[in-house]
C-alpha cells in the first residue's frame, strides 16, 4: 500500500475521512483538514 492508494476527503465540520485501505474501511480524523495531510504523515509497513 502507498499514499496514492488512499482517498482522503474533507467531510462536514472539517473532518478528514480516509478510505481506500480495506473493504469498507474508513477512518475519520476529527479537526484535521484533508488538504494538510501528506505522505509524510503516514507510515506504510509491509
Amino acid at each position: 500500500m502507498k499514499f496514492s492508494d488512499l482517498t482522503i476527503a474533507d467531510k462536514a465540520k472539517g473532518h478528514a475521512v480516509i478510505t481506500g485501505y480495506g473493504d469498507n474501511a474508513g477512518i475519520t480524523l476529527e479537526g484535521v483538514s484533508a488538504s494538510i495531510l501528506t505522505n509524510a504523515d503516514f507510515d506504510f509497513i509491509a
